[in-house]
């Protein structure tokens, strides 16, 4: 390999690693993760962990009951 050839590699290698060390590529980088994140999660409902409470277990005994007007969220 010619000393020229070799020369045009490093240049070419460090203007890659340049342009992956610029804060525009770290801006991309953040951004694409965290839309690879939002994809990759399921959506669950927030309140869930909550409604399965025991607390509420009188709530859902008595609504499958076909009582839901005398449980304490219909009082």
């Amino acid at each position: 390999m010619t000393p020229a050839r070799r020369r045009g590699r490093w240049l070419v290698a460090g203007g890659l690693l340049g342009l992956a060390l610029s804060p525009q590529a770290r801006r991309a980088g953040l951004g694409l993760r965290a839309r690879a994140m939002r994809l990759g999660r399921p959506v669950a409902d927030p309140v869930e962990p909550f409604r399965r409470a025991p607390c509420y277990d009188h709530d859902r005994a008595t609504a499958g009951a076909g009582g839901a007007a005398r449980s304490e969220a219909g009082r």
